[in-house]
């Protein structure tokens, strides 16, 4: 149930056949403790589905009702026509239009929402109780076999914003009638679809042309252009239609910016250029990516004429997952089904996706549902009719290290045993810069105690590791007992697993007990220190 809570005095009959924009924020993480094998286990309904078939699909069934007031017996409740959802369903973070009955019900001051078949729940704050206007329920249908999960915001008056800016008209040139005419925009990068083109033809005067992503399809009578959003270049065909001589060409709008720049925190946005509204975005933004370089771009090119944007091959198919806004690293399973892991599949293939950050847990970073959909959308149209794509997020498996160093004269204990564990961290992590070769830990990769006392002894000022360094992995213990780990020489690793370093604890001398962890010496600059002063300086 959702209510709709008034802040100041209006007639509720303005509200009678008026759309109401519902803005609602799926709750789409994943939980920290995500196992591929564990989930595969689950029931059909609460299991996670990796298909990309299924991540795409275009909506689940819900219905929307409004709830008629107390004195309803007949009709409680009133079904809310959906004008719009990009929601999908309410399976993922979107806008949904809501059309309200002709006949809104005057709820009562003094029993808001109390009384009467079907009747929602009091408010916990009776203030905001008494200023409800009117109840929303909305729920699946019985014949759908997946619920409504956790939603972290619901609010009104929500549309969704893009980072970017309308351009002025422009004058881009003058046709020549040769093909493969060329005109450069002012503003860049643009948003691709948003230019308005036009060309001031003979006989029909400013004509709109339309924008295609390629003009190798396109005959002589087609009025296409393509354009390359990162350099701003709008581009007419060999084959297809262009500007004759003499005839202008024009932009009558079109919307340039995005970039990483635009992901700002939640509430960093509170104005608009486009209208003088209080505004503010409750939500972080997120998908924005910079363009490539010229060097990355160089180095992309081969693979890119090679792929012809098709996902064909292993590389095919880690290449495009990068492109995706969102996606930190990829790593493709061929022959690998989610539901069978340790059966081959053939035709089957999956990508294990990483997300760029992670606030929650930055050391094991876990894509959203939401990106693991669009990672799904843009690979589905280009894989092979044959080929059963999942996309699957990766599984971390909890390791702890504990290792104590002895440090060389002329080096600060602390600072030594800092940089130990920063090296430790950096080469067990997931996501690149780091890891063996730089690309993040291998999935797969048997995680070895000897492997990590090597790195340990490679920082300056370490003259050798006191005993030995410790590696241990998490033991099953009974529900609410303190964590314990056991030993280990080598931790093995399933093909699509990577270690997590859940605790990890270096010291100067002697190692402490494995998963111990390490309290730091106070801080002269912020923590007091006692020290004990003779009798004659306190007196």
């Amino acid at each position: 149930m959702v209510a709709l809570v008034r802040e100041r005095d209006f007639d509720t009959a303005s509200l009678q056949g008026g759309t109401l924009f519902l803005g609602v924020a799926i709750d789409e993480r994943l939980p920290d403790d995500f196992d591929l094998r564990v989930e595969a286990l689950k029931p059909a309904p609460s299991r996670t589905p990796w298909l990309s078939e299924t991540l795409t699909e275009i909506s689940a069934a819900v219905s929307w009702q409004l709830w008629m007031g107390p004195g309803a017996t007949d009709t409680p409740l009133a079904p809310v026509a959906v004008a719009r959802d990009s929601t999908l369903g309410l399976t993922t973070s979107g806008v949904v239009a809501l059309v309200l009955p002709s006949r809104i019900p005057q709820l009562d001051a003094a029993f808001p929402s109390s009384g009467g078949l079907l009747a929602p729940p009091r408010l916990d704050n009776p203030e905001q109780d008494a200023k409800v206007v009117a109840w929303l329920r909305v729920r699946r249908p019985p014949s759908e076999n997946d619920a409504i999960h956790k939603v972290r915001w619901v609010g009104l008056n929500a549309v969704w914003a893009q980072q970017s800016r309308t351009a002025s008209p422009e004058l881009l040139g003058t046709g020549t009638g040769d093909p493969g005419q060329v005109f450069q925009l002012t503003r860049r990068p643009v948003v691709a679809g948003s230019v308005r083109l036009e060309v001031e033809e003979d006989a029909a005067g400013w004509t709109p042309w339309e924008e295609v992503e390629t003009l190798a399809l396109s005959t002589s009578l087609d009025r296409h252009y393509s354009l390359d959003p990162t350099t701003g270049e709008v581009r007419f065909g060999m084959r297809s239609r262009v500007p004759q001589l003499g005839e202008r060409v024009r932009v009558v709008s079109y919307r340039h910016g995005g970039g990483a720049v635009g992901n700002v925190p939640a509430g960093a946005v509170t104005s608009l250029d486009a209208a003088s509204v209080t505004v503010t975005n409750v939500l972080p933004a997120a998908g924005g990516k910079d363009s490539a370089s010229l060097v990355e771009a160089l180095a992309t090119v081969p693979a890119y004429v090679q792929r012809r944007d098709r996902a064909v091959a292993q590389e095919d198919f880690q290449d495009l997952t990068l492109g995706v806004p969102g996606v930190g690293r990829a790593e493709v399973l061929p022959l690998f089904h989610p539901g069978t892991p340790g059966i081959r599949r053939p035709g089957a293939v999956s990508v294990v996706v990483f997300p760029t950050e992670d606030l929650r847990n930055p050391a094991a970073p876990l894509p959203d549902t939401a990106l693991l959909r669009r990672v799904a959308a843009y690979l589905a149209p280009r894989r092979l009719v044959t080929t059963e794509l999942y996309v699957i997020p990766p599984t971390y498996r909890p390791i702890a290290v504990s290792v104590g160093v002895h440090v060389a004269d002329g080096y600060q204990v602390d600072a030594v045993r800092r940089w130990v564990e920063q090296l430790l961290r950096q080469y067990l992590a997931p996501l690149p810069d780091f890891g063996p070769a730089g690309k993040g830990w291998p999935l797969g990769r048997a995680v070895r105690r000897a492997e990590l006392e090597a790195i340990a002894v490679q920082v300056d000022g370490v003259d050798y590791v006191v005993d030995r360094l410790s590696l241990a992995v998490p033991r099953a213990v009974p529900s609410g007992s303190p964590p314990a780990w056991d030993p280990r020489e080598l931790v093995e690793l399933a093909p699509w697993e990577v270690p997590e370093l859940s605790t990890i604890a270096v010291v100067g001398g002697t190692p402490l007990p494995v998963g111990a962890g390490y309290d730091p010496p106070p801080d002269p600059a912020t923590d007091p220190v006692v020290v004990p002063l003779p009798d004659e300086v306190c007196r």
